[in-house]
């Protein structure tokens, strides 16, 4: 008699436990989040800028976790057309549940400063060069200073590749192929590129630029040789 007491007792708990982790699944939230965006799609957004202007006017709001905002991301963006963009947004709950939406903007590209050098600059270039190669070299014969250990820092730009190809009618933005660009201190000075050179990506070629930055003093970085090639 006691042992089919405990077999019924034993059978129930372990009913109720079953019902248990049944309900646990069923009630388990599996919902992402809704983001949406508050007001008019007129963004526009400025190569090199910081992708958080992107959230502005941007929610997101979960069914049990209400405001979820806060975990609103940029996750990408990539170019659409010359001038448009599209922008990926992400969003989660705290259950994980990861939401994705979709926005297309108005892209502008950095405008990117083209020099040609004319030959009597580069003539004018080359004999300064030499003329201070010589004064160096006298001064060092002269004087014959120790060696030091210091090595005066120097604006610098750092280049992630040298050479690129396009097909015919795409767009060129030497702040693609560029890492960075800093002056003396460190500090950036990307936003002052300056590509030399002609170029043009509507005809078919090799083109041969020249890619350095100056930085507040008008002190140029090491000059960098790029080729771009256009194809059709």
């Amino acid at each position: 008699m006691k042992e089919s007491v405990i077999t019924a007792i034993l059978s129930i708990l372990s009913g109720l436990l079953l019902i248990g982790a049944v309900a646990g699944i069923i009630l388990k939230d599996r919902t992402a989040p809704v983001i949406s965006l508050e007001g008019k799609n007129n963004m526009t957004y400025t190569e090199g800028d910081d992708m958080d202007v992107l959230l502005k006017d941007m929610t997101a709001e979960d069914d049990k976790d209400g405001d979820v905002t806060d975990s609103l991301r940029v996750s990408n963006i990539y170019m659409t057309s010359n001038n448009r963009a599209m922008v990926v947004y992400v969003a989660k709950d705290e259950a994980n549940n990861i939401a994705k939406l979709k926005r297309e903007v108005k892209y502008v590209q950095k405008e990117v400063v083209v020099e040609e050098v004319t030959e009597a600059q580069e003539e004018t270039a080359s004999e300064t060069e030499q003329t201070t190669e010589t004064a160096a070299e006298n001064n060092a014969q002269s004087s014959a200073p120790e060696a030091t250990q210091e090595e005066t820092a120097e604006p610098r730009v750092i280049m992630l590749q040298n050479e690129a190809t396009l097909k015919v009618g795409e767009t060129f933005s030497i702040y693609r192929y560029v890492e960075r660009a800093v002056d003396a201190n460190g500090n950036d000075i990307s936003r002052s590129m300056h590509v030399e050179g002609t170029y043009d990506t509507n005809a078919a070629g090799v083109y041969q630029l020249q890619i350095y930055a100056r930085d507040a003093n008008q002190v140029r970085t090491n000059v960098e040789t790029f080729t771009l090639t256009v194809v059709p």
